[in-house]
């Protein structure tokens, strides 16, 4: 769970940063008891990345074996098969 605190409170952003990343702790920072911005490590910022880049890497794969699979085929095949890699992509979830 993150912690709040208020930007008046961080005086020195330079230790309060090395805290995060040490001690891998996530604060949400709020002016006025209005929510700013999450501050979070590097090393969980990359974790929450990792699914989108998984993804798109995934995406793009199915992408180059539709255009391998549809080189001289007809529309019709061409449809169908892109049906199929979008069943795989929801499949994959």
């Amino acid at each position: 769970m993150a912690s709040s605190v208020d930007l008046a409170q961080i005086s020195d952003w330079k230790e309060f940063l090395k805290k995060v990343k040490e001690e891998e702790q996530e604060y949400i920072v709020k002016e006025g008891g209005e929510p700013l911005a999450a501050i979070i490590s590097l090393a969980s910022y990359e974790l929450l990345r990792q699914p989108k880049k998984d993804a798109r890497q995934e995406l793009l794969g199915i992408i180059e074996r539709v255009q391998d699979r549809t080189r001289g085929e007809n529309v019709d095949e061409i449809e169908s098969l892109i049906e199929e890699a979008i069943r795989e992509s929801r499949t994959a979830r």
